[in-house]
């Protein structure tokens, strides 16, 4: 995906992003996290008046870039909506992990734990 010039050189422009199949994009967006979230950080280090705005965007960022990632391990896990509910629906839930073990509730499938995170989050 580039552009012949006469030099004979390749570049790269960001409208091509459009064209991209969803999973590509969410890569990218994974990608693009550490440098965007590194420079973000820095501009809050340095311009330390303005820093509570500047972290507002780096963590609204991080949180689409979170987002991104979730989907994209559904893509892989199936690329139908019908089958990531088929996967789900035999996960079952047998102990909480070590901070929560002190809540009583489980849901019968992991299909209520996908359908909650798609919705809430």
């Amino acid at each position: 995906m580039c552009v012949q010039k006469r030099e004979q050189r390749c570049q790269f422009h960001p409208s091509y992003l459009v064209f991209l199949p969803d999973p590509l994009l969410d890569i990218i967006r994974v990608l693009f996290m550490v440098p965007i979230y590194a420079i973000v950080s820095l501009g809050a280090y340095i311009f330390w008046n303005h820093a509570i705005p500047i972290t507002l965007v780096r963590d609204s960022y991080e949180s689409f870039v979170l987002h991104s990632f979730f989907y994209l391990l559904l893509q892989y896990l199936s690329p139908t909506i019908e089958g990531q509910k088929e996967v789900f629906r035999h996960v079952v839930l047998e102990k909480w992990m070590f901070p929560l073990g002190f809540v009583k509730y489980r849901p019968r499938d992991g299909l209520f734990f996908l359908q909650l995170m798609k919705w809430v989050g």
